[in-house]
């Protein structure tokens, strides 16, 4: 490995020295040095990642790709040190131990600001995520939500970041730091009293920094060089050339549902309906409760799994009929994760995320995810319990995902709502308990056995060279832009009618709901536009549905 890689703060000490900052000066060029170096050299940077941590050297050059689960409030750091012959030193990007500070004459304090990341649900073949995937016996099937990691702390430094909301995906540059300073810090800036020192702030202000400083030396850190957003991963994988006959995107569309298909028993209908539901993404959000673009999904009549699945490569309490499906969905999508939807998992940890009186940080929550991601709850292992206070509330912030895409956060003096974006299906033996949040409901007809996990995996593996061009197929229709014309939208106002004509309970939500559907079902075909022809497919498609849930009952 190269100097820049191993002594990355030899570099920044270099550059700081150069640059004759000042001690209000705290930008000195180290990020745009950095991008330069990288450039022009053929140097590897590794991915952090929970499996090589302990191998990676301490204060090394690494990246980290991650999910954004907790912003917590800027910290102060000891940015500028004076000694004794009258140089200036820099803990910028690092934990700030350092022993010529016992020396200093005078100390300014700069800020950063902590972000805490956790490993993203990201499928093993994407492209530069490959190794920020968990790596587990269950690594390969997405991600597996039935217990939380702690992360990884990422400290921003200047302007960087400014833009990071909650549940970004992120790339992260930076200085790997994952030695326990929690009580050097203590000794080093409390009894010794730098305090006394000070040039800027004051001993309040030190007493705070070491208190929020404690709060996470424990974690693994990493100091950021540079952050880069990663707001639509999707749309990066995959493009359709304008001269693309459309007997091609049709060819595709149909070896996406077989594909999908061969998780579901060979249920064609159902595997339409999940293609649309990955396609599906939230277009407008009028007000709070007030959301459009998603239509969760629920197959009934999925096999019962009242107990925990024993084998290591499933996902950790989620049924083999839902692991084999999520392994398929993680095949096809970049982005998916699966949940267990019963009592103990309820009750295990409150699904809202909240920040406890006293901490430092957010509780972590499944369902902090990024957008775009597609989420499968397994509900076949509901039997009869308690909900306790926490599975109360686990259960009702599931409820809120589904019918708002809101997740609330709770602070000990107000509720904060974050907006998220999950296309999610629930699968349950029969109407979910979630029901009212899950306004499209089919009940799974396999045509043949369900296909175990590893019959799924050896089916795909057979078709990996097509599974790349699906890939990319459902990648790019996912990113084409949309719109119904004014004579289409004169022809949705006289079906309104006519279904309201048939149907007096049929309303206002749920001809939204198809028209959720129809737009998912317009991309899939590849067309920017609903068209009638797709919104007599669609209308094909829901005669079918009806029907299989009249004779299911």
């Amino acid at each position: 490995m190269s100097n820049i890689v191993l002594n990355p703060l030899d570099c920044i000490s270099t550059l700081f020295k150069a640059s004759r900052c000042s001690s209000k000066e705290t930008n000195f060029g180290v990020s745009d040095y950095f991008d330069a170096e990288i450039k022009n050299s053929s140097t590897e940077i590794p991915t952090l990642t929970n499996a090589n941590v302990g191998s990676l050297p301490n204060l090394s050059l690494v990246r980290l790709v991650g999910t954004v689960q907790d912003l917590p409030n800027p910290e102060l750091y000891l940015g500028v040190a004076k000694l004794p012959d009258g140089s200036l030193i820099t803990t910028k990007y690092s934990d700030g131990i350092d022993p010529r500070l016992a020396q200093c004459e005078q100390v300014s304090l700069w800020d950063r600001r902590p972000v805490v990341l956790t490993a993203p649900p990201c499928s093993s073949w994407v492209s530069g995520f490959r190794a920020a995937s968990r790596e587990s016996s269950s690594a390969s099937l997405g991600h597996n939500l039935a217990s939380q990691h702690e992360g990884f702390l990422a400290y921003l430094y200047d302007d960087q970041g400014t833009n990071v909301c909650l549940h970004d995906l992120v790339e992260i540059l930076g200085i790997l730091s994952k030695q326990d300073v929690s009580e050097e810090l203590r000794h080093k800036l409390q009894e010794q009293h730098l305090g006394d020192t000070l040039i800027e702030g004051d001993q309040d202000q030190i007493d705070g920094f070491v208190d929020d400083a404690q709060a996470f030396s424990k974690m693994i850190r990493v100091h950021a060089i540079s952050i880069t957003r990663k707001p639509n991963l999707r749309s990066t994988l995959g493009t359709i050339p304008p001269a693309c006959p459309a007997s091609d995107i049709i060819q595709l569309r149909s070896d996406a549902v077989s594909m999908l298909s061969s998780g579901l028993g060979g249920d064609a209908l159902a595997a339409e309906y999940l293609l649309m539901l990955s396609l599906e993404s939230v277009t407008t959000r009028v007000s709070e409760g007030m959301t459009t673009g998603i239509a969760p999904l629920n197959i009934t009549n999925c096999p019962a799994s009242p107990h925990q699945h024993t084998n290591q490569d499933l996902d950790s309490g989620v049924s083999e009929f839902a692991a084999a499906l999520h392994y398929v969905l993680s095949e096809l999508l970049p982005l998916s994760a699966s949940l267990p939807l019963n009592v103990a998992a309820c009750n295990k940890g409150d699904w809202s995320p909240c920040r406890p009186p006293g901490q430092s940080r957010v509780q972590p929550s499944p369902l902090q995810l990024p957008h775009g991601t597609c989420l499968i709850v397994d509900e076949t292992g509901l039997t009869q319990g308690r909900l306790d206070e926490k599975g109360t509330s686990s259960l009702a912030a599931l409820q809120r995902v589904l019918t708002e895409q809101i997740l609330v956060y709770e602070f000990e003096m107000f509720k904060h709502p974050v907006p998220v974006n999950l296309p999610t299906v629930v699968l349950s033996t029969c109407r979910s308990i979630l029901k009212e949040a899950l306004p499209v409901t089919l009940p799974l007809a396999p045509s043949k056995n369900l296909a175990s996990l590893n019959e799924v995996k050896a089916l795909l593996s057979e078709q990996l060279g097509q599974l790349e061009v699906v890939r990319g197929y459902l990648a790019a229709v996912s990113s084409l832009p949309y719109e119904i014309t004014e004579g289409a939208k004169q022809r949705l106002v006289e079906e309104f009618v006519i279904m309201r004509q048939k149907d007096a309970s049929f309303g206002p939500e749920q001809f939204q709901n198809l028209l959720t559907l129809a737009r998912a079902c317009a991309l899939s075909f590849g067309e920017s536009s609903l068209t009638g022809e797709r919104w007599e497919y669609l209308k094909g498609l829901e005669v079918l549905r009806s029907s299989r849930q009249l004779t299911s009952v």
